[in-house]
């Protein structure tokens, strides 16, 4: 197999997040079979306030601290399930995610996970700036960050 990533702006920042966990508790990953890294751009992990949302769409089954939304809350856990070489987490200044995307890069960091985590920290764009004007220059800038860490050798 070649190459392989994950990426995901937003709610897709968790989506790649719980699909490469799956694909580990699955044993879907070996050396032959492997996803080489993720990125999460701006990713969307629980927010207090959305609770009564979370138990009504599991519901009931599930809080904003299950690990599908909150994967920081079991370091251990995510170190296990984050069967991948390296991830690049991207957070906003000016976006209410950002604590949240920090945390992750945090506890990914000082799980004693063997890969390679870097957090990008943007300036003034807001929550998924990058989808919204394309056009404009900083825009650009941010997706040749990600390109750059996605063609990185290995």
């Amino acid at each position: 197999m070649g190459r392989v990533f994950l990426a995901g702006d937003s709610a897709g920042g968790n989506f790649s997040h719980n699909m490469l966990a799956q694909a580990s508790r699955a044993g879907l990953l070996s050396p032959t079979t492997k996803i080489e890294g993720v990125v999460l751009v701006h990713p969307f992990f629980s927010l207090g306030e959305l609770e009564d949302v979370v138990e009504f769409l599991s519901e009931g089954k599930m809080g904003v601290t299950h690990p599908i939304f909150h994967p920081m809350g079991d370091p251990v856990r995510m170190r296990r399930e984050v069967e991948c070489e390296r991830m690049l987490v991207c957070v906003e200044k000016d976006d209410v995610l950002r604590e949240k995307g920090t945390a992750y890069y945090e506890a990914l960091k000082g799980s004693g996970w063997e890969g390679k985590v870097e957090l990008l920290e943007t300036n003034g764009g807001g929550h998924v700036f990058h989808l919204w004007d394309a056009k404009l220059e900083k825009s650009h800038e941010f997706l040749q960050v990600i390109a750059s860490f996605i063609n990185q050798p290995t």
